[in-house]
């Protein structure tokens, strides 16, 4: 999501500011301290944007920006996307003037205001329909990636006597979770028992598991070879 804000961003006021977004790979260049680019970041930007989900505000990172941001007396914009509204901030998020992604107009706004801070004219219009789609696909992905987070977590409440193998494989999976939405996706049944089957055999279903095949094939076949007696994990 920082991604796509920070792109029109950038185009529609013609590369005349600077975007920094912490989570994006290309604001933090390999080698440099991730704490200490933030840090720097925060001291000399002129303005916050905070992008908001069920899952980022219960982050710690979000209380230290706005924060940093409280303390210089920048303005502050919460944009909430996905699976929560401005209705549902927590405080302090909720005493900030912020709004929901998809509410026409909001972006027409965000720009325009960026553009006073930096005192600059705009006269280039905001093609909100084409942006809102974008957002609205990449909030489809971010949500079926949160499901899976969810339940994996799940998964692992229910199962403590996990072997090494399978919370090996519980971990790589994580780690491949931002691969999810470029590939094809398999869906599997997980048991009262903890098993994880290729089948819905089971007599009680605890619920559905999305995984990405390509990631996960190869590692599942290493099991089922060593594993000829069970379908299990």
């Amino acid at each position: 999501m920082g991604n796509i804000i920070k792109k029109n961003i950038k185009e529609l006021l013609l590369s005349s500011v600077d975007v920094f977004v912490s989570s994006d790979d290309q604001s933090i260049t390999l080698g440099n301290k991730w704490l200490e680019t933030v840090s720097n970041n925060l001291e000399k930007c002129i303005l916050i944007i905070v992008l908001c989900s069920q899952e980022s505000i219960k982050k710690p990172w979000i209380n230290f920006e706005c924060g940093a941001g409280w303390s210089r007396k920048i303005p502050i914009i919460p944009i909430c996307h996905s699976n929560i509204t401005v209705a549902n901030l927590p405080i302090p998020l909720n005493l900030l003037q912020g709004f929901d992604i998809q509410k026409q107009g909001k972006l027409t706004e965000l720009i325009f205001r960026i553009a006073k801070e930096i005192n600059i004219d705009t006269s280039k219009k905001v093609d909100e329909l084409s942006i809102l789609q974008e957002i609205k696909e990449f909030e489809k992905n971010y949500q079926i990636n949160s499901k899976i987070k969810n339940e994996l977590k799940e998964i692992e409440e229910f199962t403590p006597s996990l072997n090494r193998f399978t919370q090996s494989l519980f971990d790589d999976i994580k780690q491949n979770l931002k691969n999810l939405q470029k590939n094809q996706v398999l869906e599997f049944q997980y048991k009262s028992n903890g098993g994880i089957s290729l089948t819905n055999e089971a007599t009680e279903i605890k619920g559905t598991l999305h995984l990405n095949f390509k990631d996960f094939f190869n590692i599942y076949k290493q099991y089922l070879t060593s594993n000829l007696t069970t379908s299990l994990l």
